[in-house]
């Protein structure tokens, strides 16, 4: 986190362009999102992290990468319990809360959503 701290203080005081400091602030914040994915994170905290507002957040984002830090998230951890999954017998409790969900059923819901199969389905298909 310091690292992403310098680099904003070192955006402001050159005086880079807007184009620049949005690139950064979008590396930035999926830095950010990549090293607390398993944690219970919100774009606001990325936001506030980086001094900035969360729609601008979004917005920056999103032309950097085509998706929203909330989709680039949500993908994220999706992407990981899927590889948990599969390379591992762990619970599908415990894989949920390894990527950031407090609720096996809530995380079981949106796997399905995004998989089209159950955490336990998508395993023995594996």
């Amino acid at each position: 986190m310091l690292h992403l701290f310098s680099r904003l203080i070192q955006a402001q005081a050159s005086g880079c362009p807007s184009s620049i400091r949005e690139k950064d602030y979008a590396q930035d914040a999926r830095a950010f999102i990549d090293s607390c994915y398993c944690e219970p994170i919100k774009i606001q905290d990325a936001a506030d992290l980086l001094h900035i507002h969360p729609n601008y957040l979004c917005s920056v984002f999103k032309k950097a990468y085509g998706q929203t830090p909330r989709e680039y998230l949500k993908a994220l951890r999706m992407e990981r319990a899927a590889t948990l999954l599969l390379r591992t017998d762990q619970p599908v409790s415990t894989i949920a809360a390894s990527v950031g969900f407090s609720n096996p059923f809530q995380f079981s819901a949106m796997f399905k959503k995004y998989f089209g199969l159950s955490p336990a389905a998508y395993r023995k298909k594996g």
